[in-house]
């Protein structure tokens, strides 16, 4: 490693090297700002004296205004900034490719919210988890990739597994007065106390929709219904078991056998008879426990 560089790097942090906890934390900042920067070559000089720092967060020095990224590991870094051969090396020294921020994060999740395809597939090569939820809002990375549009992103994790049919968490209404540093500042409006809207809870479907990103709501769309949502679906009591019965009877001719019909026996009842007596059913709030032959 170029040592006047490093002792340049030191002298920007402000941290004297003759201190052992000041020079490990100088250290592991370096780790950190060449991950950043895809500085490999500086990198494995310092993770090949010290491969425990491969997954330790950046430690600072107090006073210090807190940021989102303040507990990323190196590979949150190069998942941010998409560095390709960074997070290759990082795995490479045994970073954990699902280390947390203080948010749950993963690395997947940041590499799938900025759009870094490349990275995307390393991490799920090494068996990142597809569908591990962040706090808070609980945040999936296909959530992350739908809201943003990253269409390839959205296909990839799908075909690793990734769960259509999780939803974010809902978000009451909130009133405040709120802290410097919230989502509404304070200082910009008159009034002390101001109302933050109520957020409801929405599927990687729903996240593209309200985002306008068209290509990834056709794309999730043309997909075939999940076996859990035809589970939810295949209860005609629900509002989600009425909206399918209402689609599977529209498709049903007479005479004819329904597609869905190992999944919902009560529409199996039903295929043989005139699609009047389907619909007149489906308006009784989807009570078709009786044969409609006997009615």
């Amino acid at each position: 490693m170029n040592v006047i560089r490093c002792c340049l790097f030191l002298m920007t942090v402000g941290l004297s090297p003759e201190e052992t906890d000041s020079y490990e934390s100088a250290l592991i900042a370096a780790v950190h700002r060449f991950a950043r920067d895809g500085e490999l070559h500086h990198l494995k000089a310092i993770l090949e004296k010290h491969p425990r720092f491969v997954d330790l967060p950046e430690r600072f020095r107090q006073p210090h205004k807190p940021t989102a990224a303040d507990a990323f590991a190196p590979l949150h870094q190069a998942a941010f900034h998409g560095r390709d051969k960074v997070a290759a090396y990082l795995l490479h020294r045994g970073a954990n490719v699902n280390v947390a921020d203080g948010f749950s994060r993963t690395p997947l999740h940041i590499a799938a919210n900025w759009g870094h395809l490349s990275i995307v597939k390393l991490l799920l090569k090494h068996g990142a988890k597809v569908n591990v939820v962040s706090d808070g809002r609980k945040w999936t990375p296909l959530h992350l990739a739908a809201k943003r549009g990253h269409l390839s992103i959205v296909k990839l994790l799908v075909r690793h597994g990734a769960d259509r049919d999780l939803k974010t968490r809902a978000i009451p209404e909130s009133s405040g007065p709120f802290p410097n540093g919230s989502a509404i500042d304070p200082h910009s409006v008159p009034e002390e106390r101001k109302t933050l809207p109520a957020i409801p809870s929405r599927t990687a479907l729903e996240c593209a929709v309200e985002a306008k990103h068209n290509k990834v709501v056709k794309y999730l769309k043309s997909l075939p219904t999940s076996p859990d949502a035809a589970k939810r679906a295949a209860q005609p009591g629900t509002a989600a078991g009425r909206r399918h019965l209402r689609r599977s009877a529209n498709s049903c001719d007479i005479g004819k056998t329904n597609p869905c019909s190992d999944l919902f026996p009560s529409v199996r009842a039903v295929t043989a008879v005139p699609i009047r007596w389907v619909r007149d059913l489906i308006g009784a709030r989807g009570n078709v426990s009786n044969n409609p032959v006997n009615n």
